[in-house]
């Protein structure tokens, strides 16, 4: 296996192997765990249903498996490889890459399994082995970024020297080795991580050589590199939560991808995926719940209507009290929105200590953290950095006010660009690495694991809410998303804002086109809507494809259209305004490679489909041009869509575009059902209920809901970025952006306001003078839930122009976010409004439940009821990622012995056939008129706890053995002096 040396031989050996375990219908859980835990057999995660992932000494697991009779497993390498490899290695890859036959268990189906739900498989169109797709989202070695890395870099260069082929100059870049994360089994001596930081290059070198079969030249300046984390672990030298980072070329993949996965102490291997990033008529919207016309055109107002526009800041709530953490490009200091008076500028550099560098004042009015990741710089110099401004951006969007003078806690201007919490203060990790040789764009690189080494800067600091406006474009539950979820389910008092990302035109593709970490169970993936009133009665111009029975002038169905285009030809919507609806047909052969066949002048004026493959776009084009096409629109044949736009013929002038292999499936699929097609260039119009085309969409591939909310994220006026930090005097630049990265910190500001509202004593009346107020810390579950219980629903999904209703789906998530949905204010909602909260309950085992009772229907007007909890991380291999399941139940008894019915969590009311929701770690219920005098009983049960914490070999949590939840009940129209009493 190429395991030399004392220290990893000791640690790696053969006595240690991962097996998978399954209850079925055998021993009962307790029974099981007491069994391992008697034989020192260590549990590493939960897969559902009942079967958990283990690590002994083959004996021990032998021994348990005959006092149990559980069904046991051998946990392969080929249950090592993250299905996103099936991109560069081919659909069946995996296996093959592993050494290892494709297995009829249950384990190996599992991975199967969650390979179809992530990957083109299902559609039969296979991604070509060594293809881009993957390659062109990965992370690449980086000296700046990766500890030690100069050292490694100048090793890299010494090699190529030594093999002097050529005149190389001395600068030249490097070819880039590829990023692989590597999970390990826990528990593992930090002197095996480094024992593995020195001989693993080597072994990996000669798998790759013998791969090669002795073909080409020595592996050279392509030698692999194994990094292990800095300093993480234990007091007893051990570590935790266990990993490693190897490097290696692109051709070497494949061959460091099988020896990996065959390391008896390797959990998981998977790509390591390149990060991205991704307001006062926002204020409005999101306190209010509407927007005029008049708000919209003048979004500051005079300060007579402050309370009328921005009643909740009017109130006293602006964030006073509260730490904000964001993890973006930085911030410009220099700008007016976040300066303090009392801190020059030019010394901010000065006041940075450690490394890496932070700054930690107590004082300053914005900052209460800055910290600034090895290879980034400093400051957000949006033409330097590459930044564009984004962290100024949305840290503006968050908390950014300008002072009205020198007092840093005086008034501040209430502009277009103010913050949704003024007052509050933020933690700034600045993760953006700049370009350079190694990468050409700038790209965001946040400590890892985030949960230890991210998301801990922000507590460190006594932030309760973290804004993320980054990601990647990937869509599944991956070990970034997972850290998320550890972190929350560790720390119930925070909670996670994360932008779903701008993926919203990848149509129809499985499992939605959210990106990790917005994917994570635990978080709210906020989308992407547009702070627009439909009095002002402004529309997008879009592309109408409609389907008819052929013969026939029945429309079927219509969907919009948002093709990825080619710059340097007319847009396709340009090129039809004014021509109605334009045939949309399919080339014969659909790839368009060899001469078309279809009916003579079928192409004619029409708009082509052809399947991405096989031969180039321009002779693709070409030849639908040549038969009389007026446009060509390729469908993709890879899931991952295109990351830019195809090519284009310069011999004709007409239009070329691409859109996702979905949406070309689903076309595809209705023309051989028979139906013909149109395009035509419309415009919609558009309002406060629509959600931007380019929000990410769900739900998830296990079903989940995501997004969670939607937050106006559409022209976003902030506080802009200037350049380097040099001014002695403050700058007020504004800019305006677009994209979830803009709706991100609008919700997570108003978030801030949301616990500051329950932190010091609004609650429950909306007053801190009422003789009922209730000041307490809320749980992060517990403010997720009322942001949830107040959302308004969206009217339209621009990405494909379908109509919206009362949520959850999979464009809007809940709803829109209003403040005004969910927290009773004086003088603005209406006086019958009353809000009632139970947070932090405990539910230890299976069938345990607690309930509130003693809540009396007015019978004018709706009850919703929500219930959140933080559930712990799924095991990557699990095709599903709940783990503990709830069940919310709300029975109605009408008054005088009417007859009782209950509703259940997530179904709508007078739900033909309802049940019990097995996916999501929400509920919710809403009554929209129970009738006057009826009895309301509240439950919460745990329909599936699935393991004690005690039963985990990784980490000591808080819940112990219960899982926390939160429950909010808003009641619209409902006396104030309404309780809740426990059962």
């Amino acid at each position: 296996m190429g395991r030399g040396g004392d220290a990893w031989a000791t640690i790696a050996g053969p006595a240690q192997r991962r097996r998978r375990l399954s209850g079925g219908g055998g021993p009962s859980r307790d029974k099981l765990l007491a069994a391992l835990a008697a034989r020192g057999v260590s549990v590493l995660s939960y897969i559902p249903d009942a079967s958990l992932l283990i690590v002994g000494r083959p004996e021990d697991v032998e021994e348990v498996v005959k006092e149990t009779g559980a069904e046991m497993e051998e946990y392969g390498p080929e249950h090592c490889i993250a299905p996103e490899w099936d991109q560069v290695l081919g659909t069946a890859g995996a296996s093959a890459a592993a050494g290892t036959s494709a297995s009829n268990t249950s384990a190996a189906n599992l991975q199967r399994q969650r390979r179809r739900l992530s990957h083109s498989a299902d559609t039969g169109a296979a991604a070509p082995a060594g293809s881009g797709p993957l390659l062109a989202r990965m992370a690449v070695f980086d000296p700046r970024v990766v500890p030690g890395g100069a050292g490694l870099e100048a090793a890299r260069r010494r090699m190529r020297r030594q093999l002097g082929e050529g005149e190389v100059q001395e600068d030249a870049p490097l070819p880039p080795l590829y990023e692989v994360s590597v999970d390990l089994l826990p528990g593992l001596q930090r002197a095996a991580l480094a024992a593995a930081e020195k001989e693993w290059p080597e072994a990996l070198a000669k798998g790759a050589n013998a791969a090669a079969k002795g073909r080409g030249r020595s592996i050279g300046e392509c030698l692999p590199l194994v990094v292990a984390p800095a300093s993480e672990g234990a007091g007893d030298g051990t570590c935790s939560d266990c990993w490693l980072r190897v490097y290696v070329c692109e051709q070497h993949l494949a061959s460091a991808v099988s020896w990996l996965a065959s390391q008896p102490v390797v959990k998981w291997v998977a790509p390591a995926l390149r990060i991205t990033r991704r307001n006062a008529a926002e204020s409005i919207l999101l306190q209010t719940g509407d927007l005029t016309l008049a708000q919209y055109s003048d979004p500051v107002g005079p300060a007579s209507e402050e309370a009328s526009r921005r009643p909740y800041r009017a109130a006293g709530l602006d964030g006073s009290g509260e730490v904000v953490g964001i993890g973006d490009t930085g911030i410009d200091l220099d700008s007016c929105y976040f300066a303090d008076p009392r801190v020059n500028a030019t010394s901010y550099r000065t006041l940075f200590t450690g490394y890496p560098p932070r700054y930690r004042p107590t004082d300053h009015r914005k900052i209460a953290q800055y910290y600034v990741v090895p290879g980034a710089v400093l400051g957000d110099d949006p033409v330097a950095e590459q930044s564009g401004g984004h962290g100024t951006h949305t840290s503006g969007s968050l908390a950014g006010a300008v002072l009205s003078g020198f007092d840093p806690y005086g008034p501040y201007n209430t502009d277009v660009a103010t913050g949704g919490a003024p007052r509050a203060r933020l933690s700034m990790v600045d993760i953006n690495i700049p370009p350079s040789i190694y990468s050409r764009y700038s790209y965001m690189a946040p400590p890892q694991p985030v949960d230890t080494g991210y998301l801990s800067l922000h507590k460190a600091v006594g932030a309760a809410i973290v804004s993320d406006s980054w990601g990647s474009d990937q869509n599944l539950y991956d070990d970034m998303a997972r850290a998320y979820d550890r972190f929350l389910w560790n720390n119930p008092d925070m909670i996670s804002f994360i932008a779903a990302g701008n993926n919203g035109t990848d149509a129809l593709t499985p499992g939605g086109s959210i990106g990790t970490p917005a994917t994570a169970k635990n978080v709210v993936a906020v989308g992407n809507g547009l702070a627009l009133p439909e009095a002002a009665r402004l529309g997008y111009t879009v592309l109408v494809v409609r389907g008819f029975q052929l013969g026939a002038q029945r429309e079927e169905w219509r969907v919009v259209m948002y093709p990825l285009e080619n710059p340097f030809k007319p847009s396709l919507s340009a090129y039809l305004s004014g021509s109605g609806q334009v045939r949309l047909v399919l080339a014969k052969p659909a790839d368009a490679c060899s001469p078309l066949v279809n009916e003579p002048g079928a192409l004619s004026g029409a708009v082509v489909l052809v399947r991405r493959g096989t031969c180039t776009f321009v002779s693709k084009a070409e030849a639908a041009f040549a038969a009389g096409g007026r446009a060509v629109v390729f469908m993709n044949n890879v899931q991952l869509m295109m990351l830019g736009p195809p090519e284009a013929s310069r011999q004709y002038p007409n239009p070329v575009s691409v859109i996702s292999q979905g949406l070309g499936d689903w076309f595809v699929g209705n023309i051989s059902a028979g139906l013909s097609l149109t395009v035509a260039s419309e415009l919609v119009g558009l309002g406060v209920g629509s959600v931007h085309p380019s929000s990410s969409y769900g739900p998830m591939a296990d079903g989940r809901i995501k997004p969670d909310i939607v937050a106006p994220g559409t022209d976003v006026v902030s506080a802009g970025a200037n350049g380097a930090i040099t001014a002695n005097t403050c700058v007020s630049r504004q800019a305006t952006l677009t994209g979830t990265s803009m709706a991100t910190p609008q919700a997570a500001g108003h978030a801030a306001l949301i616990r500051q509202y329950l932190r010091t004593g609004y609650y429950p009346t909306g007053s801190r003078d009422s003789p009922d107020s209730a000041p307490f810390a809320p749980s992060g579950m517990l403010i997720k839930a009322l942001i949830i219980a107040g959302a308004q629903a969206m009217t339209s999904a621009l990405s494909l122009g379908v109509t919206l209703g009362r949520g959850p789906d999979g464009f809007q998530g809940w709803g829109r976010l209003s403040l005004s949905g969910a927290l009773p204010l004086p003088g603005w909602t209406d006086p019958r409004v009353s809000l009632q909260l139970a947070d932090r309950g405990e539910l230890a085992e299976t069938g345990q439940e607690v309930s509130m009772t003693g809540i009396s229907a007015t019978g004018t007007g709706p009850v919703k009821v929500v219930l959140t909890w933080y559930d712990y991380p799924a095991d990557v291999n699990a095709a599903t990622q709940l783990v503990n399941d709830l069940d919310l139940t709300v029975t109605v008894a009408p008054q005088g012995g009417g007859l009782p019915y209950m509703l259940l969590g997530n179904n709508a009311e007078g739900a033909a056939f309802p049940g019990p929701d097995r996916t999501n770690v929400v509920e919710r219920v809403v009554l929209s008129a129970p009738p006057a005098g009826a009895a309301i009983t509240i439950a919460a049960a745990a329909a599936y706890a699935a393991l004690p914490q005690a039963a985990f070999a990784q980490a000591a949590l808080p819940q112990a053995a219960f899982t926390q939840a939160a429950i909010t009940e808003t009641t619209i129209s409902q006396p104030a002096a309404a309780h809740a009493t426990y059962s």
